[in-house]
């Protein structure tokens, strides 16, 4: 089948310096059947020269010569006279992945009218930031759907609305005459392209790629307009979104429902400003038209379900609340509204509209007798982490079969505390979950901890086995500090430690009982008879636990690649986030990878463990605290897991472990103490 033609539009001002990189980058796309337009803006630097050499050279460029309009104005030139099926928006000064049109294609071709991919914030000292976002299908086929997507997806940002983190369908751009609006009177003029483009779109797709590099410069138009305050651009966005959506039948939903739309697009602007006591003055005086601000944000009140598709109740009505304010003028009322909004918070959230749906669960899970309620389970996107929940689960049904088990993710906890203070009883039992979150390096974590543990004084609360860890400063003193106060009053609550130096720590700092045991994770055993390949699977980390240098992991690389196998890279830490019900494919992802590699060289406990319990030859490093080298400690009678101290010790290791043959992961050693850990979770149970 004959590749469809795809237009990539380049629109040109003023940027020389990166003109080459940028559409080498084009050029160099592994998918060829492409057009490439070129849009000279008006450039008064060597710009215009540029572009008629590279359409000299490459015959799939045209130029467009023009004068200065703006970004919009340029990217609708070429927006004129494209001829591709699918359109695709790179700015002058960014480039692209070899692999970009070529991935987003594949998706367009079975059916999708959008596809939005990741993107790598590139930073003037080299540095990389990959920007996460919501990974999925998503069905806009009919009007709740989309403005479901809208409020919980595209508004707040879940997936990128700028124009080069997406490719589009000419079929709809041209069917609706969707063109950007002057970039000079509103601004983010990439958010109305695709907030009017999903008013049409039927289906949309995220995908976990990163594909754009997006360099960071004080001088871009984006950074230009970081410290203004915008709020009447945006204004001025939001009214011509409406104005497009009065064109259409279609719409009609989204123009009955624009105000709660308005406000979404002008939130986060405002509620920077709520704590600046002039700021009802300073949002007036930046308006241009007040008169469409105040018909759109006064009759707010009316929409507070379709603020709730992303806001919590309270949240809505702490908004309502500032329309008010913005609308009466009297701060003596906001004052008031807010304080009993904060105050009431349970119950506006339980009786939002938009939460009947959560309330309907709980309602339904009352009559359940033994329940256990495990909070606090991870979806940041750490596939270790993940398998803590999976071997966590698996445990409580082995040691409780009698028991229900509700789980509540990290990500969702404040969404359902409310509910949770309504439905859990004195004689249900708490799950904490387990892991290196204890302490005071990942906050939110130990904010759920601190949380639940005040909420329930009198529940039977099982924290899982925790590596704890505090930094030797006076933010971790004080942290310190705060959790003794918090584990010596608590009553009912036990806790597990998968180290020996947190279980000294915790005898030593807290009253509440705690005992030792391993990470659940080695409770767990994965079949291991797969066939492995001649290759090293490198896994190491880039967060601030690493400890290794880059010299040594290149050391470590060199090492490697001397052995006569190949080498592979791979993390544990994902760059997008899976909740609860996707976690299990990716854990199997990751698993296959260790199963099938002859040997794993890693400095992440989990890379470890999964080395362990896959029988896989494993060389494990430390990281910036005790957690993997006492974990090896548990597990040191496996011949194939070594533990290093530095790279020269690990040339010793490297050559005997790939000899390695038929590894089995043998936790008999372990088995008393996890028959330990269920006997001493049904003895609180029972208590």
């Amino acid at each position: 089948m004959k590749e469809k033609l795809v237009s990539i539009i380049i629109p040109i001002y003023n940027v020389s310096e990166y003109l080459d990189a940028c559409v080498q980058s084009a050029c160099d796309q592994s998918y060829s059947n492409l057009e490439i337009i070129l849009v000279n803006d008006g450039s008064t630097d060597d710009c215009p020269l540029k572009c008629e050499k590279w359409a000299k050279r490459d015959g799939r460029i045209r130029v467009i010569h023009k004068n200065n309009g703006g970004l919009s104005d340029a990217r609708n030139a070429g927006l004129d006279v494209v001829k591709g099926e699918y359109i695709y928006f790179l700015d002058g000064d960014d480039t692209i992945k070899p692999e970009l049109v070529e991935t987003v294609v594949s998706y367009m071709d079975e059916g999708e009218d959008m596809v939005s991919f990741r993107y790598d914030k590139i930073y003037p000292e080299g540095n990389r930031q990959t920007m996460t976002s919501q990974i999925g299908g998503f069905d806009l086929s009919d009007s709740e759907q989309r403005i479901s997507f809208l409020f919980q997806i595209l508004l707040p940002y879940h997936i990128g609305w700028e124009a080069w983190s997406n490719i589009y369908s000419r079929k709809i751009i041209e069917r609706y005459h969707i063109r950007f609006v002057d970039n000079k009177k509103i601004f983010a003029e990439d958010l109305y392209f695709s907030l009017v483009y999903c008013a049409h779109a039927k289906h949309i797709r995220s995908i976990p790629e990163s594909l754009y590099n997006y360099m960071q410069r004080s001088n871009s138009i984006m950074g230009r307009n970081k410290n203004k305050l915008n709020i009447g651009r945006l204004n001025e966005l939001g009214k011509a979104a409406l104005e497009h959506f009065q064109k259409f039948e279609e719409c009609n939903v989204l123009v009955k429902r624009f105000p709660a739309i308005h406000y979404m697009i002008l939130d986060s602007s405002i509620m920077s400003l709520v704590h600046k006591e002039n700021f009802r003055q300073m949002i007036f005086d930046d308006i241009a038209d007040l008169t469409f601000f105040r018909k759109q944000l006064f009759s707010l009140h009316k929409f507070r379900e379709d603020l709730c598709l992303f806001f919590s109740g309270s949240q809505a009505e702490e908004r309502i609340n500032i329309v008010r304010y913005l609308a009466n003028g009297n701060y003596v009322e906001l004052r008031i509204r807010n304080h009993l909004t904060y105050r009431f918070s349970d119950v506006i959230d339980r009786n939002a509209p938009s939460m009947k749906k959560i309330n309907k669960h709980y309602k339904k899970i009352a009559k359940q007798d033994k329940r256990i309620f495990f909070i606090g389970a991870e979806d940041f996107g750490n596939v270790g982490d993940y398998q803590i929940n999976e071997s966590l689960v698996a445990f409580l049904h082995k040691t409780l079969p009698e028991y229900k088990i509700y789980e509540v993710s990290a990500t969702n906890w404040k969404l359902n505390k409310p509910f949770l203070k309504k439905y859990i009883r004195k004689r249900d039992l708490i799950i904490l979950t387990g892991g290196g979150n204890f302490g005071n390096i990942y906050p939110v974590a130990s904010k759920i901890k601190e949380e639940v543990i005040q909420l329930w004084k009198n529940n039977c609360k099982i924290v899982f086995p925790q590596t704890i860890f505090y930094t030797n400063d006076a933010e971790g003193k004080e942290a310190i500090s705060a959790d003794q106060k918090l584990y010596t009053r608590a009553h009912n609550i036990v806790l597990f430690t998968r180290d020996y130096s947190s279980y000294i720590f915790a005898q030593g700092h807290f009253s509440c009982e705690s005992y030792l045991v391993p990470d659940i994770v080695l409770s767990s055993d994965y079949f291991q008879g797969k066939e492995r390949k001649p290759q090293i699977l490198m896994c190491f980390r880039k967060d601030k636990e690493k400890v290794l240098t880059d010299e040594e992991r290149c050391k470590l690389e060199r090492m490697c690649a001397d052995s006569d196998v190949s080498v592979e890279y791979t993390d544990l830490q994902l760059d997008c986030h899976y909740d609860r019900k996707n976690q299990r494919q990716i854990i199997d992802q990751k698993i296959n990878l260790w199963r099938e590699s002859s040997l794993v060289v890693t400095d992440r406990l989990h890379g470890m463990i999964f080395a362990a319990i896959t029988g896989t030859p494993c060389v494990a490093f430390g990281n910036f605290n005790h957690k993997v080298r006492e974990t090896y400690e548990w597990i040191q009678y496996l011949p194939y897991i070594k533990y290093a101290e530095n790279v020269d010790e690990a040339k010793t290791y490297i050559p005997e472990l790939l000899k390695m043959e038929n590894c089995f992961y043998n936790n008999g050693p372990l088995r008393g103490y996890f028959e330990k850990f269920a006997e001493l979770i049904k003895k609180n149970v029972e208590k």
